[in-house]
């Protein structure tokens, strides 16, 4: 009876053992070091190298679950940070990327600029409002980095806008039966739009047509004695008067010099590297800053167009972390939209993208203080859990779920 008893309870004990899964930690911390060991005492000092770490162990053969620590601070990413299908949890695992305890782990694009200097010989176009009081930067490399958000920490500045006005073109009736034509035109008042140096950095602002969506178009073309601007990809509907409503302002102009009339406001001319920015302070601090990306993290399979054949990454979450600082999205003539433009399709403009991804998550975390979207979850998307997390000020969308479209794929 005895043995019998000995036989169960080592039968038990083996049971229990069976049962508990096996986890291994990394940590990761801004003090750090990649060349560490990724311990609490020796944290590394990336997420690159992290997950990079995390990628041969489960290529070895590792079948637990792992947690990434972040302790808290400002991780600055140079660029989008992407998990493939060799990050892939192991089968019936995660692959947890944590902030440690209590503290702040911030994942943002922004990159500080310094080096600057009061502006005392003033540009023709700058207000008089404005001179005395603005400071200039100089942007290397500007033509590659036309960002259109920047920051004071975490808080977005306004971009220098026009007085508003509205187009001087009607649209034909009915307005349905001319829905494709000529959305690229604009007619405007007099004195409202030049042919600046930089007209590739000037955007338009506007509600065509129709009062329930906005357009940020670039100029292409402006023909000043004439009254016609050309943007260099269309808009959503006809560049004209919003219909049936009275307005006096439908269509803005930003980032130009003439409408650096406000303290808070900046204009970037990438033409010739200059930020121009009249701080509320009087001085810039020590935070001015501007994103790099759009998109910091991206979770991204296999998406095929056949109906089979689509892998996605499986079981990566992301609990208790901070987004912020990427920058706003910009159209291009590729570019799909989804109703009415309220969002491009498979674009990458979120924080957080998942593109053919399973069983992951978004949890406990802030989405906050960026040009762009929020989350994005496109193509193959499934059981993607996004519970309890604040997302607020930001410049796109909140949460996009969008799939292959109605009919498409089972997914």
């Amino acid at each position: 009876m005895k043995m019998k008893n000995n036989i169960l309870i080592l039968t038990n004990l083996l049971l229990i053992m069976s049962c508990q899964v096996e986890t291994v930690e990394f940590y990761v911390a801004t003090d750090g070091s990649d060349f560490d060991t990724g311990t609490i005492d020796a944290p590394f000092a990336t997420i690159n190298h992290a997950r990079n770490t995390v990628r041969k162990k489960i290529a070895g053969g590792y079948k637990g679950n792992i947690i990434i620590s972040l302790r808290g601070g400002v991780y600055r990413l140079k660029e989008t940070l992407i998990f493939g299908l060799e990050d892939s949890a192991p089968e019936g695992h995660t692959v947890r990327y944590k902030a440690y305890q209590d503290e702040e782990p911030v994942l943002t694009s922004t990159e500080l600029i310094s080096s600057w200097k009061k502006l005392t010989s003033f540009p023709s176009e700058l207000p008089i409002v404005a001179q005395g009081n603005v400071w200039v930067a100089n942007i290397e490399n500007a033509k590659n980095w036309q960002f259109r958000t920047l920051f004071d920490g975490e808080k977005m500045l306004s971009r220098a806008r026009s007085v508003g006005f509205v187009p001087t073109m009607q649209c034909p009736e009915p307005t349905l039966a001319h829905r494709w034509e000529d959305l690229n035109t604009l007619g405007f008042p007099e004195g409202t739009l030049r042919n600046w140096d930089n007209l590739e950095d000037v955007e338009i602002f506007i509600r065509p047509t129709h009062q329930w969506l906005v357009n940020y178009l670039l100029l292409e073309k402006v023909d000043e004695q004439n009254g016609i601007a050309t943007t260099s990809i269309p808009g959503t509907y006809r560049l004209c008067k919003v219909k049936n409503k009275d307005w006096n302002e439908t269509c803005w102009v930003e980032n130009v010099l003439g409408a650096l009339d406000e303290p808070g406001e900046w204009v970037l001319n990438s033409k010739t590297g200059k930020l121009y920015y009249w701080p509320e302070s009087g001085k810039p601090g020590d935070n001015i800053s501007a994103p790099v990306v759009r998109e910091l993290v991206l979770v991204e399979g296999r998406n095929v167009d056949a109906v089979e054949g689509d892998m996605p990454v499986r079981g990566i979450i992301f609990d208790g972390l901070i987004f912020t600082g990427g920058d706003r999205d910009v159209w291009t003539v590729e570019d799909r939209g989804i109703q009415h433009d309220w969002d491009m399709f498979d674009k990458d403009n979120a924080l957080v993208r998942f593109r053919g991804a399973m069983d992951c998550a978004v949890t406990n975390c802030d989405l906050r203080n960026s040009g762009g979207s929020g989350i994005r979850v496109d193509l193959y998307g499934k059981d993607i859990k996004i519970t309890n997390n604040k997302i607020f000020n930001l410049g796109g969308t909140g949460v996009l779920l969008c799939g292959y479209g109605p009919g498409n794929k089972d997914v």
